[in-house]
């Protein structure tokens, strides 16, 4: 007789979190951009194949670019962030600091994709052509990124003059500091 009653218990607690489960999924009109929302500290490393145009990508050195900041998710498709990093290349290390801006979007299975640019705070460059994907951890509190891929990126000095074409392969991490 009890063990009846303890798989009733069990059907009604499971009927219970798959309908709260779809709930949670369903984000009212299916915008998942929501679950990304808040601001994480980021560390990321890419390294950059440049060419004076997309037909010479590979004929400049290798570019290693490790970068920190913050970014900020809005929970409704953009997103904010300063960093500093170095660039290093057949010369002395190049230190910058700079302010992007990205459009991002989630999917159902919690990964986005995020595109924007770059520049610095006098607007000296334009780093444009930019593209990561990652992935939400559980809970949100900490993404994974990467970028992977054939997207080609564009440096103007000044911003409208480009001087050099690439295409980068990078890993990040960011970790929540601010909900």
């Amino acid at each position: 007789m009890r063990t009846p009653r303890l798989f009733a218990y069990a059907f009604v607690a499971v009927l219970g979190l798959l309908s709260a489960g779809s709930a949670m999924a369903d984000v009212g009109s299916g915008d998942f951009n929501a679950f990304l929302k808040g601001t994480y500290q980021l560390s990321a490393n890419s390294s950059c194949s440049s060419g004076p145009n997309p037909g010479s990508i590979g004929s400049d050195p290798t570019s290693f670019i490790t970068f920190a900041g913050v970014i900020t998710y809005d929970g409704r498709g953009h997103a904010t962030v300063t960093d500093q990093g170095v660039v290093i290349g057949t010369g002395s290390p190049d230190r910058f600091d700079e302010a992007c801006k990205y459009e991002y979007e989630v999917a159902r299975d919690g990964s986005f994709s995020q595109t924007g640019f770059c520049t610095d705070a006098n607007k000296t460059f334009l780093l444009s052509g930019i593209k990561w994907n990652g992935q939400i951890g559980v809970g949100g509190s900490v993404l994974t990124t990467n970028m992977v891929g054939m997207d080609v990126h564009t440096f103007a000095v000044p911003p409208g003059n480009i001087i050099s074409y690439s295409i980068c392969g990078g890993v990040g991490t960011a970790v929540r500091i601010y909900p």
